[in-house]
This record gives structure tokens, sequence and C-alpha cells, in this order.
């Protein structure tokens, strides 16, 4: 039979004090033991999970940050009828047209965002770059 799990029942939890392993539930949040106290020294510290409870907790979700969208292909046909051009900032572009990145590689235009901003295709992934700027 599982101790319960409320505020003011008994647990056991090492006191990093005193070493007594008897301690009183202080508090819980979220259904998680927070603070508890030492039956010996009276001293309160954060619960410390038990080999047990590290077990029973759940394996921590890939971050997306880490994860890579992965590339479907784009959203418009590139225009074949044009030939591929080197990607300027001064250049204007069209949607369909084909660009040559000098770090990306080969790109299709998907969208204008604004006079100044293109979103591109390219086989690692969209980009915004910009366009139509002069120095």
């Amino acid at each position: 039979m599982a101790a319960k799990r409320e505020v003011g029942a008994d647990i056991q939890n090492k006191c990093q004090k005193c070493g007594d392993g008897a301690h009183v539930i202080m508090s819980i949040t979220n259904g998680r033991i927070g603070k508890v106290e030492c039956a010996q020294c009276g001293s309160q510290h954060r619960h410390r999970l038990t080999d047990a409870e590290k077990q029973m907790k759940p394996a921590k979700r890939a971050s997306r940050k880490n994860v890579a969208p992965e590339p479907v292909g784009p959203m418009v046909e590139p225009d074949l009828s044009r030939p591929i051009r080197p990607y300027q900032t001064s250049e204007i572009y069209a949607v369909g047209d084909r660009i040559d990145h000098q770090s990306f590689g080969t790109g299709v235009i998907e969208r204008i965002m604004s006079p100044s901003k293109i979103q591109v295709y390219f086989p690692d992934g969209q980009k915004m770059l910009l366009q139509g700027r002069t120095l």
C-alpha cells in the first residue's frame, strides 16, 4: 500500500543536515511534494526524489529548438523558363524565381512578404531574405 501524499503525512527523505530519514510533508503543489521538514532536527528543505520516484518520472521530451522541420518541398513550382539567378540583396525577385545563394544553395521564391522581404524554399528549410536593398 502506497504512503499517503498529503500535507502533514510522514515520508522518508534523507536530511542533508543530520542524515535522518524521517520527514513530514510541509507542502504539495500540483500533486508533487514541495517542502519537507526533518522530524529529527526540524530543518526544512525541498523534497528529494527517491530512486523509485526517479524511475517513475516521465522522460523529458526533445526540445523543439533541436528538432529541424522536415522539408516537404516548395509551396510553389519553380519557373523553369527563367534561369537560376545569383542571390543579391539589391535584386527584385518574383514568385517562382530560382536563386543561387552563397550559403543556402539553390532555392525557389515562395512568397513576397513585403517590398523588401522574400520567403525562399531551400532544401534545408525556408528562409527569409532581403530584396531591393540599395547601399
